[in-house]
């Protein structure tokens, strides 16, 4: 059984147990290469987000405290593009779980591809609009997220936009970047080439504007950047190829909107916004 489908089936098995005597696993909501995402009900009939962390992942407690330290992060902002973490806690296997916010709505990957892999201008100016809001919030007090991409921004019932996942983040103090020098973390697909390069000084939140504009390239155009035959191609490709304009993948676009994508996917950082 290939592993993806062990780790789906594993998930699967796990719905309707009780974690520490107090969380129902009730559905999942998704399963990703390190932890798999559970709608949960506490023993007070509370309904909530569980993240668990997969076990063999959980072996290597560089991860596990990376993943931990995720939920403080997201918490040291008060922005209504955040997602809450309310608890955290470790399994009987040694897994470590975060209690989050239940979100009710879709990721802008899931509307993405809903909509034919194309989103309309003005919907895809609007998360990123609200996204970069979160994000100022988080850079004014020196965090940068590294790992924006269309999985990682969700859309609720509500038409409030949050940002997830701050498993990478950087926090820009003393000991505050726990990235081992020359190891490059994110999705290539959205990363700054400064990042692709695995620097862990100089990257600042200019890295996730670069990001924001790899989104809106990926929504507008259909086309995700440096789509490699494998991750390491795509992390070279990301570290040594600049961004094509996004005439090249859309030349339909209003030259405003290629302007902004194109000038948010500068090389140099000093050139972004």
């Amino acid at each position: 059984m290939p592993l993806a489908d062990h780790v789906t089936e594993r998930a699967q098995a796990r719905v309707g147990s009780v974690l520490r005597a107090r969380w129902r696993l009730d559905r999942v909501i998704g399963v990703g290469g390190m932890a798999t995402v559970y709608a949960a009900t506490h023993r007070n009939k509370s309904r909530v987000a569980i993240k668990v962390l997969h076990p063999e992942v959980a072996l290597d407690s560089e991860v596990t405290s990376r993943f931990l330290r995720e939920g403080y992060v997201a918490n040291l902002v008060e922005h209504p593009g955040t997602v809450k973490v309310l608890d955290d806690d470790v399994n009987d296997d040694g897994s470590p779980f975060l209690v989050m916010e239940l979100l009710e709505g879709e990721t802008l990957q899931q509307m993405w591809k809903r909509m034919g892999r194309k989103v309309p201008v003005c919907d895809a100016m609007y998360v990123a609009e609200q996204t970069l809001d979160t994000l100022q919030a988080f850079h004014d007090i020196g965090i940068v997220h590294r790992d924006i991409k269309p999985a990682n921004i969700f859309i609720n019932k509500d038409n409030v936009v949050k940002l997830l996942d701050f498993g990478v983040a950087r926090v820009r103090e003393a000991g505050g970047d726990k990235t081992r020098a020359g190891t490059a973390l994110g999705t290539p697909s959205y990363m700054a080439p400064e990042q692709a390069m695995g620097l862990t000084e100089g990257i600042d939140g200019r890295a996730d504007v670069f990001s924001i504009g790899a989104t809106l390239y990926a929504i507008l155009s259909g086309q995700r950047l440096h789509q490699g035959r494998s991750d390491n191609e795509a992390f070279i490709l990301a570290a040594t190829q600049p961004a094509p304009s996004l005439a090249r993948a859309a030349p339909d676009l209003d030259v405003e909107v290629i302007a902004l994508v194109d000038r948010s996917l500068a090389w140099d950082p000093r050139n972004r916004f």
